[in-house]
């Protein structure tokens, strides 16, 4: 399961098969949403290179840990950053998206 900013981040790996959930801001997720993810074999999170794409990894990196504890994370948790000023829809346009998603589990 792949945790994307914006709703064209998410259509964008939608075009690549991937199951997504699209937050409208960084800081959006909700620990009510975390026990849907217990099951999910591998959570690859992307995040913008800024600020608030940071404080957006550490607090689902952290819900996710207090959630299912430290194992789970580091076996199951893949936090993705964006290359500066750029972000997932940016990289389809630029043919480039499919390369990053090569290192990471469907």
């Amino acid at each position: 399961m792949h945790v994307v900013e914006g709703e064209l981040n998410a259509y964008a790996l939608t075009l690549y098969g991937r199951r997504v959930i699209g937050l409208s801001g960084a800081g959006k997720w909700s620990a009510e949403w975390t026990p849907a993810l217990q099951e999910v074999k591998n959570v690859v999170a992307w995040y913008d290179a800024d600020a608030a794409g940071s404080s957006g990894r550490s607090k689902l990196a952290d819900t996710l840990r207090d959630a299912f504890g430290v194992e789970w994370v580091n076996a199951r948790g893949l936090v993705r950053p964006l290359p500066p000023e750029t972000d997932l829809n940016d990289l389809h346009r630029a043919g480039t998206l499919a390369r990053y998603l090569e290192a990471v589990p469907k």
